[in-house]
């Protein structure tokens, strides 16, 4: 791929290592132009993203060791890895899904309404979130649990 061709992609909900497959071929998440990009999160080596103006950029996440994208339209870089994932080093797909602390939830590849659904997990409805209190003074108290339909 070269920047004298219009590509007119769009990624989705995806969590970027170093590459992306498109079409049974891998390229550098750098050699994309004229690309949409909305709600993904970048996590390493992708330092030559073109964020000038030929890429567009909606709702991303970059770690601290990645890009810097336009600090307009909802997108955050410099985010602490370990602020995002319980174990950021990873590339298995069961551990990109963001810690339930990390305040925007709706990015990467378990966000969206067709979310990556983990072997793992067991069937509908599943927690991925739970909150209990440290200190239960009374005879009563809150949990709040969230769940996700993996179908």
């Amino acid at each position: 791929m070269d920047s004298n061709n219009s590509y007119n992609i769009n990624f989705m909900y995806n969590t970027f290592h170093d590459s992306v497959s498109v079409n049974g071929a891998s390229y550098q998440v750098s050699q994309f132009f004229n690309t949409t990009f909305i709600n993904n999160i970048f996590k390493t080596n992708a330092n030559g993203i073109d964020t000038s103006g030929n890429n567009i950029f909606v709702n991303n996440i970059c770690i601290n060791n990645s890009i810097a994208l336009p600090a307009v339209n909802g997108n955050v870089s410099g985010v602490n890895p370990s602020l995002l994932f319980a174990n950021p080093s990873s590339r298995l797909e069961e551990d990109q899904q963001l810690l339930p602390s990390y305040p925007v939830q709706n990015v990467g590849m378990y966000g969206g309404i067709d979310p990556y659904i983990p072997g793992k997990l067991p069937p509908v409805p599943s927690i991925f979130q739970l909150t209990v209190p440290s200190l239960i003074q009374s005879n009563t108290g809150t949990i709040t649990i969230s769940t996700r339909a993996n179908q």
